[in-house]
Formats: structure tokens, sequence, C-alpha cells
């Protein structure tokens, strides 16, 4: 979201497309930036225009973002199945009902 926050620089965009709220959104702005000891982007009534501490701090987080991808793919490309057996412990009633459909 910090990221996205940044690219657009308007909170409601960024909460609307997400579906949640903009004090959610605003949240998720302000936990890096007491992270970071600085203000990410200035908070005006309209746009948000990004500090020049928070520009690095986004364009490092967006090459993290870039690699996940990446990175998944390798993992699930790698050919290794689970082995083994799976032993679940519950309710007998819940076993019925769940584990026979």
């Amino acid at each position: 979201m910090f990221v996205r926050i940044i690219q657009t620089g308007f909170l409601t965009a960024v909460a609307k497309v997400n579906n949640v709220t903009a004090a959610l959104v605003s949240r998720a702005v302000t936990s890096p930036e007491q992270q970071l000891r600085t203000v990410a982007p200035h908070r005006t009534s309209r746009h948000l225009p990004v500090t020049e501490p928070g520009g690095r701090f986004d364009e490092r987080a967006k090459a993290i973002l870039a690699a996940i991808d990446p990175a998944t793919d390798e993992a699930r490309s790698a050919g290794v199945s689970p082995a083994g057996r799976l032993r679940l412990h519950c309710a007998p009633g819940i076993a019925i009902g769940t584990l026979a459909t």
C-alpha cells in the first residue's frame, strides 16, 4: 500500500482500489514513517507529494516487490513435491462433515 500511495499521491484512490478505509491506508504510510523516523509524503488536503527520503524508500520497496514474483516462480518450478503423511486432529463431527466432502 505504501508504494501505491507514493505512486498515486492520493490516500482515497488507494483505499478505493483496495476496498479499505482511508484510515487504514493512512496507517500504511504512518507505520513505515515511524520506522524510518521521517515523513514520506507531505500531508496536504488533496495530494501527497513524496519527500526525498520517502522517494528513496519507495524505490527500494518497488525493487523488493518486483523480486517477489520471480522468487515465487523459481521456488514453484523446483519440482519438489510435498511428501509424507499429514495427520489432522479435530472433533469427530467436524472431520466427518468437512473432510468427507
